[in-house]
């Protein structure tokens, strides 16, 4: 895949999960923004990467779905400007690498 396929710009009104695109630039400006990484179980060796773009207070928080965890958490939360997470799942769980 090109990298432009790969990528996408999300804001409030996005719809369906992270696991389309391997990046998603994400835009809270609007409000607080969820995003749900697919089931671990069927998601082995894939990497997501989430970048927050806008300077708004609003948050994003990355979550596993249903009981997956992130680096033993349920989520993770992006608050400040241009901070991002890259994560990828060995089938069992999602893990932070960069």
């Amino acid at each position: 895949m090109s990298p432009v396929t790969d990528m996408r710009a999300v804001d409030i009104n996005a719809t369906g999960n992270i696991g389309e695109y391997r990046t998603e630039l994400v835009d809270a400006t609007s409000g607080a923004i969820t995003r749900t990484l697919p089931a671990a179980s069927a998601s082995p060796y894939k990497t997501f990467t989430i970048k927050k773009v806008d300077a708004s207070a609003n948050e994003i928080t990355i979550e596993g779905d249903g009981s997956d965890t992130i680096d033993g958490q349920a989520n993770v939360v992006l608050s400040a400007q241009y901070e991002k997470v890259t994560v990828t799942c060995n089938s069992i769980a999602w893990y932070i690498v960069g």
